[in-house]
């Protein structure tokens, strides 16, 4: 019996890593399903370059602004429009590849007016990598 407890603790502690981070999208702070004007509104990104081309993100009654940090982003309430996001490629001063961030107005949002939705999907495939809802208090 002790034999077999060591060898579960063995498995436990071999973890393989990848040189490439995951994708993450999570917001700083108190995780909320309720987002306010200055609370709960921004959210750390992070995406690695070899999707970034790649990715676009879909909002309904919601932009995401870059902040100073090209990690976080602010979540503005903007009801009734949808919007898409996605990155381009650039070439900097001493010919480093950059990202920029690009945000777009894709029409009329179809959700309730407190309702924001966030999709992030890779390709345009049906599948979305993550969909998030969250609700807007305007208090």
């Amino acid at each position: 019996m002790l034999f077999n407890r060591l060898v579960y603790h063995a498995q436990v502690k071999t973890i393989k890593l990848k040189k490439d981070r995951p994708f993450l999208f999570y917001q700083q702070g108190n995780k909320t399903d309720t987002i306010s004007k200055n609370k709960g509104d921004v959210f750390y990104l992070s995406v690695p370059d070899s999707i970034k081309e790649n990715l676009h993100i879909h909002l309904e009654n919601g932009q995401l602004v870059r902040t100073q940090n090209d990690s976080l982003y602010k979540l503005n309430y903007v009801p009734a429009i949808r919007y898409e996001c996605y990155f381009v490629k650039s070439k900097e001063s001493d010919n480093k590849d950059v990202y920029l961030f690009k945000t777009l107005i894709n029409g009329v949002s179809s959700e309730s007016s407190n309702v924001i939705r966030i999709t992030f999907k890779v390709n345009y495939k049906e599948q979305p990598l993550i969909e998030n809802k969250f609700y807007y208090n305007n208090q």
